[in-house]
């Protein structure tokens, strides 16, 4: 009996060895080599070939239109994709040697760029242009246009310096930085030069992008630094439409430093100064105020005085009504909008008014006209002492490097100290408060009228 149990065990063994040698043997890759061709029969350099369901298993063709790829098993599909061409997904069906030829995407060819003071497809550009549309733009709001292109438009450099409402634009380069001076490309808003973070971004169409040193024979050296065109949306035939979009977002500060307490500020003042060599600075009397944040003479106490100067969020909302239609003979789009951004410290706020009015229509078979009208209103303001890096005494500053073992009023009024070793008085909130504003207000109404 026992025999007969040993032979069982050894047979049910070798049983699972075999399977796992066949599952072994059935998981072994096999090579798949083959050319892309597009429609000419040229090969194709660069096309992207992997597998479906797995297209991290992937490669791309060689100069020849020659790839290699490893596959679990020839039953495989082949996903082949290049750019301007239609995807293509080819079964191997037990082939380990095939031949795909692309065929040219029409629709992409036939896309509508804006080149110069025109348009042109895809399919005969010869210069380099990147375009987004309307749909990618508004994916995220945001305050202004330029910070709506970041990330969206290839070849382009943006870079923020600056979170300050109505001063929170994206400096954009293309090609890269050409001068020590000015490297900021020609803005041009349906043909026109003007501001790009003063454009209403409900109201855009699409933007183009003009990278090459070709835009220079179109607009001269202004375009030395590249073009930026922005085209506003026109109307359509059709019944009247009514649209509204609108959002509400809340900002907030990601990263902020955790400053000190009072008591533990003391502490640590006082243990630098007994590491020189002498005794406590601040005695047992002055770190009891601290401690209970109370003083019967009102010098000191225990503030937080970033929690003070910055507030817990900042609140924007920004909305948009706008009408659209015509007929064959005559179409418009007209729209107007606002915003309201506040920053995450008191005092600071930016408000921006947007109206546009778009008609174009036919004078005769042969002849037609467009009519642009768009204006702007905006207001900034900002406490007295600005809050830049760069400005002396700017509130924020003076918050990070506050004592927080000074109260916030003494005698009815705002605290104010002399840091030591400074000449300096210092007193964030009264800065922030009550050193006056600032009020920036500009206003702009233009127009454009084209007859063809």
């Amino acid at each position: 009996m026992e025999k007969q149990i040993t032979w069982s065990i050894r047979f049910i063994a070798l049983f699972i060895c075999s399977l796992s040698f066949l599952n072994a043997h059935a998981q072994k890759n096999t090579n798949v080599k083959g050319t892309v061709y597009d429609s000419n029969n040229e090969p194709l350099v660069g096309a992207t070939v992997s597998v479906k369901g797995n297209l991290s298993n992937g490669t791309i063709t060689n100069i020849d239109g020659q790839f290699n790829l490893n596959v679990q098993d020839l039953k495989s599909t082949l996903v082949v994709s290049f750019v301007g061409y239609q995807t293509q997904e080819v079964a191997l069906q037990g082939r380990s040697e095939i031949t795909i030829r692309l065929q040219e995407d029409a629709k992409a060819l036939d896309e509508v760029v804006v080149v110069g003071y025109g348009t042109q497809k895809k399919k005969f550009l010869i210069g380099s242009v990147s375009q987004v549309g309307s749909k990618e733009l508004m994916m995220a709001p945001q305050a202004n246009l330029s910070n709506m292109m970041t990330g969206k438009l290839p070849g382009v450099t943006s870079v923020q310096r600056s979170g300050l409402p109505g001063n929170d634009q994206t400096s954009i380069n293309i090609r890269g930085l050409g001068t020590f001076l000015d490297s900021s490309p020609l803005i041009l808003v349906d043909g026109v030069e003007r501001m790009l973070n003063t454009v209403n971004p409900n109201d855009v169409e699409n933007i183009s992008i003009l990278k090459d040193a070709a835009t220079a024979s179109v607009y001269g050296l202004a375009a030395a630094n590249g073009v930026i065109l922005v085209t506003t949306k026109k109307g359509t035939e059709g019944k009247v439409t009514l649209s509204y979009d609108g959002s509400v977002t809340f900002q907030k500060n990601t990263a902020m430093p955790e400053m000190l307490n009072g008591p533990d500020y003391i502490y640590w003042y006082n243990k630098a100064s007994e590491l020189d060599g002498n005794g406590p600075y601040y005695g047992a009397d002055i770190q009891t105020k601290v401690a209970n944040n109370y003083d019967p003479e009102g010098k000191y106490g225990s503030t937080n005085w970033t929690k003070e100067v910055f507030k817990n969020y900042g609140f924007t909302h920004q909305h948009n009504i706008s009408a659209s239609g015509g007929n064959k003979n005559i179409r418009f789009f007209t729209s107007i909008g606002m915003l309201d951004q506040s920053g995450i410290i008191e005092n600071v706020n930016y408000d921006r008014y947007n109206v546009r009015s778009n008609v174009e229509g036919n004078i005769t078979k042969d002849l037609t006209f467009e009519l642009n009208i768009s204006g702007f209103y905006e207001e900034k303001n900002w406490p007295g002492i600005s809050t830049s890096a760069q400005a002396e005494q700017n509130p924020i500053q003076q918050a990070v490097y506050a004592a927080p073992i000074i109260p916030i009023y003494y005698q009815g009024e705002y605290t104010a100290w002399i840091g030591p070793g400074s000449s300096t008085t210092q007193s964030p909130l009264a800065t922030l408060r009550n050193s006056g504003f600032q009020k920036n207000q500009r206003h702009e109404f233009d127009g454009t009228m084209k007859v063809s």
